[in-house]
């Protein structure tokens, strides 16, 4: 089954549409209130995971890129 994407009609013309895929809130700020509940430590494969990724976001010369 292939995957649903939900768009708006933002334009009609002759002989095209004009479509926008973008969630409604796209570009707006969002803030939210939030209560941590739980705390626990990472697992080793989380922390890899994380140090992974992180080293992934260095461009050349440490910058983040």
């Amino acid at each position: 089954m292939a995957p649903t994407l939900t768009m708006r009609i933002t334009e009609v013309q002759e002989d095209y549409v004009v479509v926008d895929a973008n969630h409604p809130l796209a570009g707006e700020t969002l803030n939210f209130q939030v209560r941590v509940l739980r705390v626990r430590q990472a697992t080793e494969d989380e922390v890899l995971a994380a140090q992974a990724e992180a080293s992934d976001a260095q461009a050349p010369g440490g910058e983040p890129s």
